[in-house]
This record gives structure tokens, C-alpha cells and sequence, in this order.
């Protein structure tokens, strides 16, 4: 019985030295912090969630697809503003190499869909592909990190062999809408080609246009015309 009692305060002294020898600091202000996230208590709270598994009817990001694609369902955990703490977060799995915090992410936009039962068939997580230039300068495909975390929740397996980048396009940050549609064409071609798949959902950072989410439902029509597509991203730039 002593043992038990004293085994979590050993545990909590432990972890109270580790933080002071190894002290952590939020990814957005540079404050010390103990927060498993990586960001402190008060800029969690400047973070703005999307809430979309709130909704009753039509999304911003259902929105985005009329009229271009029949999509069967969409989801983004975060609304992606500038200068935002969601920003800091998008910078340190994209270009920081911090894979544990995308799969944290991953792992609450998984808890989320729970609550969105047309999640619930998806057969397969397909990562947007970066080509393997790309992935091999940044070491991972922050997509794939995502579905990792999304996957733990939703034990959906991640197939990253249906699409691959057969072009090694620029960042798209600054570019316009058009630009954007132009440099993600004909980019993306189906790798493959026998599965069973009868609903997927594409796994995405940060949706702006949609340019290459266009893409990617273009080439799999083309190529499977029955299957059903969802998506999902950790962020949406509202417009």
C-alpha cells in the first residue's frame, strides 16, 4: 500500500527535475511550459478550432468543393490565420521536423471524426504526396505524420502508395489562386493501382484553394470512378 501512494509522488518529482534540467518553451511565445502540446495554456486558448463536427449542416470547407467536386465528407480541426499560434504550429511539423507534435495533432482531429459518423467507413488514410526530393531533404511527409495520430484513434490503415508527386513543385505559400491550379497540374499520378477501397479520405496540412486536393480527386475519378472521397486537413484558410 506505501508503495502505491508513493509511486506517483516519485513520479511527479521525477518529471518536476526533468522540466528543470530540460526546461521546454511554448512553440508560439517562447514561454517555459510543461504542456505535452508544445504550446502554453494561454496561447491553447488563442487557438481558433474550427468546431466543424459541431455542425448540423454544410461546412466553410464542404463549401469550398461545390461545384467542383462531389466530396462525401470533409473535416479540418483549425482555421490557419497568420501570425496566429496555429501558424507556429503548421510551421514546426512542416519545416521543424517536429513529427511528434503532428501525430499529437493527427491523434485530435482522430477524436473529432469519431464524432462524425460518415468517418466512419473510411477504408483508407491517403497522405498528400510530396515528391521524393522533398521528402528527402525534410525526412517525412508531414501528411503521413498526421495520419499516424489520426489512425491511432480511428485504426483506418494509411496506404501512402495510391498517389504519388511526379513533380517537384514550389511552395505554393505566396502564390495566387491561379498560380496554385497551374502549378499542381497533371503533378500527381496514381501509383496504386489494384486496392479495394470503396471510401478513402485525403489527409492534408493546410487547405487554401484546394489546388491539389483538385488534383488528387481528379486522378482518382479518372482512374476509379465509383469510390467515394473525403477529406481532411489540420487547417483551413477561411476566406
Amino acid at each position: 500500500m506505501r508503495k502505491s501512494i508513493l509511486l506517483p509522488l516519485f513520479n511527479s518529482v521525477k518529471t518536476s527535475i526533468f522540466h528543470l534540467l530540460f526546461p521546454t518553451y511554448c512553440l508560439n511565445c517562447s514561454k517555459e511550459t510543461n504542456e505535452e502540446l508544445g504550446i502554453c495554456s494561454i496561447c491553447q486558448n488563442e487557438l481558433h478550432f474550427t468546431r466543424f463536427e459541431t455542425y448540423n449542416g454544410s461546412t466553410p470547407l464542404d463549401q469550398l468543393f461545390w461545384g467542383r467536386h462531389l466530396v462525401n465528407s470533409t473535416y479540418s480541426l483549425l482555421y490557419f490565420e497568420k501570425n496566429r499560434p496555429g501558424q507556429h504550429l503548421i510551421h514546426q511539423i512542416k519545416y521543424k521536423n517536429n513529427q511528434p507534435l503532428a501525430q499529437h495533432l493527427g491523434s485530435e482531429i482522430g477524436k473529432k471524426l469519431k464524432e462524425i459518423g460518415s468517418f466512419n467507413t473510411v477504408d483508407a488514410l491517403i497522405p498528400i504526396p510530396i515528391h521524393s526530393k522533398k521528402r528527402f531533404i525534410r525526412g517525412y511527409n508531414q501528411s503521413t505524420e498526421l495520419c499516424k495520430g489520426i489512425t491511432v484513434e480511428l485504426n483506418t490503415p494509411i496506404d501512402e502508395e495510391l498517389l504519388i508527386k511526379t513533380k517537384n513543385t514550389k511552395s505554393q505559400t505566396k502564390n495566387s489562386k491561379e498560380k496554385r491550379f497551374q502549378n499542381v497540374s497533371n503533378s500527381i499520378k496514381i501509383g496504386k493501382r489494384e486496392h479495394s477501397y470503396k471510401h478513402i479520405a485525403l489527409v492534408d496540412d493546410v487547405i487554401t484553394t484546394g489546388a491539389t486536393l483538385d488534383t488528387c480527386i481528379e486522378v482518382l475519378k479518372e482512374k476509379f470512378p465509383d469510390i467515394q472521397i473525403s477529406i481532411i486537413s489540420l487547417a483551413y484558410t477561411k476566406n
